[in-house]
């Protein structure tokens, strides 16, 4: 599980992605000795995320098994939000069609090589748009990534990663104007033996780069994250204050060896507090 570090918790910069290619049908054909499979097949039904909050996000996916729509319900209010796919010519459009709450649209610009070229989230009018942009080495690795919160405009420093065997090992992003305001972060993550199963193409998406769906983060690394430890550095006037946050990581699987349950426990180091425990439980069709 690729994980890109310390990434702003926008709801809706959840959905990067490209169209599935191919469309294939779901009827068998006694005379194939090939028959197609059904596209729905071992694709994420419904994720359900216990934490600070509780949400319930269910996928549903077009006859070629690309995603057409995520329906989030938060809490036991019932209040949904439904966020509607429009793919275009090397372009996606997410829609949100809210109820009870304020739309918030995406527009996420891929290369004709399937990888995340730039995610403009259009906020509220009179509220500059954030914009993300990508890059990667020649091998298509996305070695930077650079946030601009407020639209271009202002300089922000990229975001660098590094890879071991297929697996972001660590991330680490800096920003220094002078003696103030300084911030530095950075993640190092390590990995069980379990290959990760839950790639994009589990979600109906096809594309090279990672991405947040419903707040979960997916990615295309090789094997399951079992932790990470991410350190942040900000200073206050002269003081520089450092926060360490480690999360602990197990799963659970189902008899098809598919993750149905994960488990995230989180500590801040020289906290006495308890760790904070989140949960993601999958179910498939």
């Amino acid at each position: 599980m690729q994980k890109i570090s310390i990434m702003k918790n926008i709801e809706f910069v959840s959905f990067l992605f490209v169209l599935s290619l191919s469309i294939i049908s779901c009827q068998p054909d006694d005379n194939n000795p090939n028959p197609p499979t059904n596209p729905l097949s071992g694709k994420v039904k419904r994720m359900t995320y216990n934490g600070t909050t509780t949400s319930v996000s269910d996928f549903f996916y077009n006859s070629s098994g690309a995603l057409d729509s995520i329906v989030n319900t938060v809490g036991s209010s019932g209040v949904k939000n439904t966020m509607v796919c429009n793919y275009y010519a090397n372009k996606l459009v997410l829609k949100s069609l809210p109820i009870g709450s304020t739309a918030t649209d995406s527009s996420i610009y891929y290369s004709s090589a399937l990888k995340l070229d730039s995610l403009v989230v259009y906020r509220n009018i009179g509220s500059s748009n954030q914009i993300i942009t990508y890059s990667y080495n020649g091998s298509g690795v996305l070695i930077s990534y650079s946030d601009y919160l407020n639209g271009y405009g202002t300089s922000v420093p990229p975001t660098f990663t590094n890879y071991t065997d297929s697996n972001l090992t660590s991330t680490f992003y800096t920003y220094n104007t002078g003696p103030s305001p300084f911030r530095a972060d950075s993640t190092y993550y390590t990995y069980s033996t379990n290959i990760n199963n839950l790639k994009p193409s589990s979600f109906g998406l096809n594309f090279k780069g990672t991405a947040s769906i419903a707040g979960y983060n997916i990615t295309i690394n090789k094997n399951l994250a079992n932790q990470f430890i991410a350190n942040s550095y900000i200073a206050f006037g002269p003081t520089i204050a450092k926060v360490t946050l480690q999360t602990d990581i197990s799963y659970a699987f189902d008899s098809q060896n598919r993750v149905i349950t994960e488990t995230r426990s989180m500590t801040t180091i020289g906290s006495t507090a308890a760790p904070q425990i989140t949960t993601y439980t999958f179910e498939y069709y």
